[in-house]
């Protein structure tokens, strides 16, 4: 892992490259896409592909299509991560 950041604080990064109006102390565990304007499909596919080449993973269709809050992504990175140990 990059330094000793933390998974959030490493979605938090991607997220606020992907939607440049948000700034890192907006973005907490229990933000919701319905949460942020610019969170449509095509951004979820933007977001989606950074976060598998910031933690070198792949999301699968389902757990794409689960995703619906930032506690989302952290868990199914963390799950992923936790797996290849």
């Amino acid at each position: 892992m990059e330094g000793n950041k933390t998974t959030l604080s490493r979605i938090k990064e991607i997220m606020v490259l992907i939607f440049p109006n948000l700034t890192k102390e907006e973005i907490r565990e229990s933000t919701a896409r319905s949460d942020i304007e610019k969170w449509d499909s095509l951004q979820h596919l933007n977001l989606i592909m950074s976060l598998e080449s910031e933690f070198e993973i792949q999301f699968t269709p389902e757990e794409i299509r689960s995703i619906k809050k930032v506690s989302d992504i952290k868990r199914i990175i963390e799950k992923k991560m936790n797996s290849d140990k």
